[in-house]
């Protein structure tokens, strides 16, 4: 017929209208649940179709003249082709490449801000999160957040409403001033500096003022451990000094 499409033996060829076909995809809710959709809805119900969907796990037939589902599926990239029939007409095939999603892992990194009293964390992977600070959570869609921190220990957890993607946790330290760490001790005693020094002046005295320690500890980073394994069971006062700053605290032997 004139003015219709024909191929090379002058057959009319038939094809489906550009909005013939619906096609929704639902994503995995978590990775390796294999439970991704792929539907498709036919605006003509009067010609038979036939899908064919093709993956890495291989190839999936359907027949229908409505709707028809591929469920089950894995995330990944499939091709969807779909061919016709009415009567004696064969319709061209239709071909679309549709990907079905997967939840990303939750990535996480923190850093100590310059001002030493805030983290800035970095976020990867969700479309909401839910950060934790010392049991306060904080909501945000943002890839980057800055929290203010507590003088002392802080216990960070970051987490999505999606269990399976994981989570981050992690202990982020703030020292303001010097801080000794444990008290009472029994055996070993850490010194946390507000400050970083190169060399520290450590004297331990009784509680009669008798120097019983004295050394200088070359200091790597903001921390020095101290052996109080050999003193007796009492009070002590321990003092330390440098550069910068001198300070005193009182510390039970057990």
């Amino acid at each position: 017929p004139k003015g219709v499409e024909v191929d090379i033996t002058g057959c009319p060829i038939y094809r489906f209208s550009v909005d013939n076909f619906n096609i929704r995809v639902q994503s995995e809710s978590c990775r390796n649940n294999n439970d991704g959709l792929i539907e498709v809805e036919a605006l003509d119900d009067a010609i038979s179709y036939t899908a064919t969907l093709v993956g890495d796990n291989g190839i999936i037939n359907g027949n229908f003249t409505e709707s028809f589902s591929f469920e089950d599926l894995e995330g990944g990239n499939y091709q969807l082709c779909i061919n016709g029939t009415n009567g004696s007409i064969t319709y061209e095939e239709s071909c679309f490449n549709i990907t079905v999603g997967e939840p990303e892992i939750l990535m996480v990194s923190s850093s100590i801000a310059e001002n030493a009293l805030q983290a800035v964390i970095t976020l990867q992977g969700g479309s909401l999160y839910n950060v934790e600070l010392n049991g306060v959570v904080t909501q945000t869609e943002n890839s980057e957040i800055t929290i203010d921190l507590e003088p002392g220990l802080n216990a960070l957890k970051v987490f999505t409403n999606l269990p399976c993607q994981g989570s981050f946790e992690e202990s982020l330290f703030v020292v303001t001033s010097s801080i000794i760490y444990p008290n009472p001790v029994e055996d070993r005693l850490t010194i946390y500096l507000n400050q970083e020094a190169e060399n520290m002046n450590i004297q331990l005295f009784n509680i009669n003022g008798r120097l019983m320690y004295e050394k200088t500890e070359r200091v790597s980073g903001t921390s020095v451990d101290f052996d109080f394994n050999t003193f007796p069971t009492g009070l002590y006062f321990l003092r330390i000094s440098g550069t910068n700053f001198q300070e005193e605290f009182k510390v039970v032997k057990e």
